[in-house]
């Protein structure tokens, strides 16, 4: 439920997809850069059979999310909001 809500927050026009754009708007916001984001949209792009588009609806998102959280469960992510790099504040 979590992943899903980001996704809403993400889709800032409520077309149902998030489009490079928007995320770069949201993400912006906790300090990631465009390249950053670009980068997202590879490995979305890469999961999904490289059709190269722009965009990804709720359900590539929460896998996109969701293979992300697999890899890193080690490492502290960074969410929504966090001003602390995913580090407990001082």
């Amino acid at each position: 439920a979590e992943i899903e809500a980001l996704f809403d927050i993400y889709d800032t026009d409520k077309s149902g997809e998030i489009h490079v754009l928007e995320l770069m708007d949201e993400l912006g916001s906790v300090g990631l850069t465009a390249d950053d984001v670009r980068r997202i949209f590879e490995e979305h792009d890469r999961l999904h059979g490289g059709s190269g588009s722009d965009t990804m609806d709720k359900e590539e998102f929460v896998a996109l999310r969701t293979a992300k959280r697999g890899a890193t469960q080690h490492r502290p992510s960074i969410e929504v909001g966090d001003t602390h790099g995913g580090k407990a504040p001082e």
